[in-house]
């Protein structure tokens, strides 16, 4: 633990490591991502405002957008597509274990994914 912290102050973990080294590669990745990222670039350009500061869009397409560039947003659609490859490798061995014994006639197999009405829910929503 204590090596961590160190690391984390920026304190040198062996002779080879140069103080910083680690805080400094993070600030220039922290850099990049501020500068290529729509989110942080939003607070100084706003895509709704014209060159004369007028107001282009209307107020419900500037709300979406800004809900659209937020963390939260961001998060949402993280767990969304976590959901999904979980899905997918639940239904992946669901079909998986009718194998070999009904691959010839799969629609009797106990285990496959249409036997689940979870799984098929869980699939449309």
């Amino acid at each position: 633990l204590l090596k961590l912290w160190k690391k984390w102050q920026g304190a040198p973990d062996s002779d080879n490591d140069q103080p910083g080294e680690e805080t400094e590669h993070l600030q220039r990745a922290l850099e990049r991502i501020e500068r290529d990222s729509i989110r942080y670039k939003q607070s100084v350009t706003k895509p709704w405002l014209g060159k004369n500061g007028e107001v282009l869009w209307s107020k419900n397409r500037i709300c979406l957008a800004k809900f659209v560039v937020s963390q939260s947003f961001e998060t949402f659609m993280g767990l969304v597509i976590f959901a999904n490859l979980v899905l997918t490798i639940v239904e992946t061995n669901s079909v998986a274990a009718c194998y070999p014994e009904y691959a010839q006639q799969l629609e009797t197999c106990p285990q496959r994914t249409s036997a689940q009405s979870w799984l098929l829910v869980c699939t449309i929503v």
